[in-house]
């Protein structure tokens, strides 16, 4: 009903009504494109999109009655440089959440240089560091790495730099842990780009991408329960996102026991509170993935006890004979592998 209500021409030239509407309008667009809170049937894009674009509207209107009246555009723009900001981030962000095929990636842009620019004038530290965050989720999705490593890193060392504030440092923590896992899942994706290349060097990059990417997530985890608590969803969701890393790497204990960690957060929040199902789907898939993982381990010993006995059996035969065997059995139980895959799969090591 508020989105859909119509100012006089005389509300419009009333500062104070104006930014309060226009600051619950952008509330209100938040709660379509971040949480999808809308109406049956309607699209969380276009719903967003049309109450960001009349809040964005209004400012507009608003500004040109001032003008109109003596006011300078620099005066002006400076004023209402942080709720226009916000205004270019959420449609920004609505574009870039729910954009698939990158026709609107220009516009996008367009609004986060202007948030930017806004947001760095006016001194607006922590909100920068949100925009050069879009910035970056806009580049990865480009496939425009270094861009996108460039401005997490932007961002991230924003926050920082930042004073604790009167929470004693919990939102702080809580926004270097969102950079730390935008730069771990960069990472990744950069690492899966890699596995597509099947040669030796492409191998060693993807490793180090890997390694990279567990040490970002490592870190996001204790900035979480610092942020937060130990038991908070969001540090399960830093214990997934290095349980799958860690099978990418094929240290497959680690990421077992990382996985169980995430299950026994989510276990102890429905223990507390019986009517939080919300976590249902997210138990049974961390279940699912700990018996993929004890069952590949299973496999792996099976193949290395049968390597082990081939080897023995060999040694007492011709060698032609024994390793030929050996090498036989070996490709009947197992797939075809990338270079230095063996390694990754298995561990190479006995604790698995």
């Amino acid at each position: 009903m508020m989105s859909k209500a119509k100012l006089s021409e005389d509300d419009v030239s009333d500062e104070a009504l104006v930014r309060a509407r226009v600051v619950d309008l952008t509330k209100l667009g938040e709660m379509k494109w971040r949480y999808r809170v809308v109406e049956e049937g309607h699209s969380p894009r276009d719903d967003a999109i049309e109450v960001l674009s009349d809040a964005k509207q209004l400012m507009e209107a608003h500004m040109e009655v001032r003008k109109k009246d003596g006011a300078s555009e620099e005066s002006l723009r400076v004023s209402w440089a942080a709720e226009m900001a916000e205004v270019c981030q959420g449609l920004a962000l609505t574009r870039l959440i729910f954009n698939t095929d990158r026709l609107e990636d220009a516009e996008i842009e367009s609004l986060l240089v202007t948030a930017q620019k806004l947001r760095s004038e006016a001194g607006l530290r922590a909100q920068l560091a949100e925009t050069f965050n879009g910035l970056g989720s806009l580049k990865q999705k480009q496939r425009g790495y270094s861009y996108a490593e460039d401005f997490y890193n932007k961002g991230l060392e924003i926050r920082k730099s930042l004073p604790e504030g009167d929470d004693h440092g919990k939102t702080k923590e809580q926004n270097i842990a969102q950079s730390l896992v935008s730069l771990g899942n960069l990472f990744l994706a950069m690492a899966a780009e890699e596995k597509t290349k099947d040669t030796p060097a492409a191998h060693e990059r993807r490793i180090g991408l890997l390694d990279r990417a567990l040490e970002m997530l490592e870190k996001s985890k204790e900035a979480y329960i610092k942020g937060f608590y130990d038991g908070h969803p969001k540090v399960a969701w830093a214990w997934e996102g290095m349980g799958n890393t860690l099978e990418k790497m094929g240290r497959l204990r680690e990421a077992q026991q990382a996985w169980t960690q995430a299950i026994a957060i989510r276990r102890n929040l429905q223990l507390k509170d019986n009517s939080k199902q919300m976590f249902t789907k997210e138990l049974l898939a961390n279940e699912e993935k700990v018996k993929e993982v004890a069952s590949k381990r299973v496999g792996i010993a099976d193949r290395l006890r049968t390597a082990g006995q081939l080897s023995a059996f060999a040694s007492g035969q011709s060698t032609s004979k024994g390793a030929s065997l050996m090498a036989a059995v070996l490709k009947a139980g197992s797939s075809p592998r990338t270079p230095g895959a063996a390694s990754e799969a298995e561990g190479a090591t006995p604790k698995q």
